[in-house]
């Protein structure tokens, strides 16, 4: 079982590259790799680099978002289940052979997985919920926020003994899921474009699809260095809240407590409980909803 592996980049060619040669070093399969690059960041290095590494490269003349990118690269995509990453990650050892381990398991192709990102940061974000920071959705470990500080050798000899637990949840990268039914709930939603927000609306359409199992897999993992392209300044991003609220009717927040239960522990294909906090987290959705603009 292999994967299409699609990575859509923005002038973050050391990042990039990085990120392709530990799926090439740490994987147990060949996966195909496609790229989503701007012409006018693309050199002739970097051309040569994706041919010598087999990778597909999709020409972009201007950026026109994460979004946008993935979906273009998905045209290109040839295998039965696609894998969405960012592009600035290391991945680990069997990274992939855990994930294919876990949808063998399941019976049906209803699922939406990820492997567990290891972070340098206890908090990615500066605004975190209470129910964020009671159940964590990725690991802790400093082993470098910039390639001339990445510790390889401390992360390998070290991140199998992390502890973490398979977790509910989950809509980051890198994820996995059926190219048929990613295709068939619209692939990723371009009024998200930049980024902000399109990862939990792509996995509020697969509910509506019917899909219950978001599962992170606690042995497969990948080092995050942090959002390198779009933390650089160099992108204006959109309000992803404010969008998936007008779009959803409840707030981003509301949809990863109740529906999502991010980072809790993996017991099963997720429903959603209705009890009295529900009710009344959903009481100020719907006055968001109202009063927004």
């Amino acid at each position: 079982m292999i994967f299409s592996i699609i990575i859509p980049s923005l002038n973050n060619f050391d990042f990039l590259k990085c990120t392709i040669e530990s799926i090439k070093k740490n994987s147990k399969f060949n996966h195909q790799i496609i790229v989503s690059v701007i012409s006018e960041f693309s050199k002739k290095k970097h051309k040569d680099f994706f041919l010598q590494n087999n990778v597909i490269e999709f020409l972009n003349s201007e950026n026109k978002g994460f979004c946008t990118s993935i979906n273009n690269c998905l045209k290109l995509a040839t295998n039965k289940y696609i894998v969405l990453s960012d592009d600035d990650m290391f991945y680990l050892p069997d990274w992939d052979v855990n994930l294919i381990s876990e949808i063998k398991k399941i019976s049906h192709e209803n699922f939406f997985l990820s492997s567990t990102m290891i972070e340098n940061k206890k908090y990615v974000k500066k605004i975190f919920t209470k129910f964020a920071k009671k159940y964590p959705n990725h690991i802790y470990f400093n082993a470098g926020s910039s390639l001339e500080d990445f510790d390889e050798k401390k992360l390998l000899k070290s991140y199998k003994d992390l502890y973490f637990q398979d977790w509910n949840g989950t809509h980051h990268t890198p994820c996995v899921m059926n190219k048929q039914i990613f295709c068939d709930v619209g692939g990723m939603s371009e009024e998200f474009n930049p980024a902000s927000g399109s990862d939990p609306d792509l996995c509020m359409k697969l509910w509506n699809a019917n899909v219950r199992i978001f599962k992170g897999i606690s042995n497969s993992r990948v080092y995050h260095f942090g959002s390198k392209t779009t933390r650089r300044g160099n992108i204006k991003m959109n309000n992803g809240h404010k969008t998936f609220l007008k779009k959803w009717g409840i707030s981003l927040d509301f949809f990863i407590k109740h529906y999502l239960q991010r980072g809790t522990p993996y017991k099963g294909p997720l429903s959603i409980k209705k009890n009295f906090f529900f009710y009344i987290d959903l009481f100020f959705c719907k006055l968001k909803f109202f009063l927004i603009k």
